[in-house]
């Protein structure tokens, strides 16, 4: 899918799926929803095993319904976390928006190969209109956990690793969100323009 025009843009709705362990891809969906008319936004793992659990659930029929979807994520291992990955994988011919989170700062060279990498998945199938990442708060129990592997064995984490982890504590801030909420009113203006 390379050429995008307004007319394949469904602009009553736009469904929002999100993935998440500490809430930064709930704030990152929120901030969505405040930017566009949407329906959900939806947890991407009721999204994937319908039926689990009481949260709201989508269905394929509707993800198949909407030629456009937004989907916020957090960075797991370098790359967008694996239920994102997954319902990515499903995805065909859909243009995508997508907000992300990762503890580090958004500038450097690990967000870089993140975006490379999330952008890659995307575009297999699909069209990428528009890509925002930020940092967001690291889960301190799993920082907890990394901290208690012997000093010296693969994945320990010292305490300048730790305090790096603590850096990431508060957010996305609220300029990240506003920032996001700007991320896809342009990308979706850029379709409609």
């Amino acid at each position: 899918m390379n050429d995008i025009t307004a007319a394949t843009l469904k602009t009553d709705k736009i469904p929002i799926v999100f993935s998440t362990v500490t809430g930064n891809a709930v704030k990152l969906a929120n901030a969505a929803a405040s930017a566009c008319p949407h329906i959900g936004p939806y947890n991407a793992y009721y999204v994937l095993n319908p039926g689990e659990g009481s949260l709201r659930c989508i269905s394929d029929d509707i993800l198949n319904a909407y030629p456009t979807l937004i989907l916020t994520y957090w960075c797991d291992l370098g790359s967008a976390d694996a239920a994102t990955v997954e319902l990515i994988g499903r995805l065909k011919n859909k243009n995508l928006i997508l907000l992300g989170s990762l503890g580090t700062p958004a500038d450097g060279k690990h967000a870089e190969k993140v975006r490379e990498r999330v952008e890659s998945l995307a575009k297999k199938g699909n069209a990428l209109l528009g890509h925002y990442l930020c940092r967001g708060s690291i889960d301190l129990a799993r920082s907890e956990r990394k901290r208690a592997i012997a000093e010296g064995a693969p994945l320990h984490l010292d305490e300048k690793g730790f305090a790096r982890h603590l850096e990431s504590q508060g957010h996305p801030d609220d300029g990240e969100l506003a920032a996001a909420a700007d991320a896809v009113k342009r990308a979706l203006a850029r379709v409609k323009g």
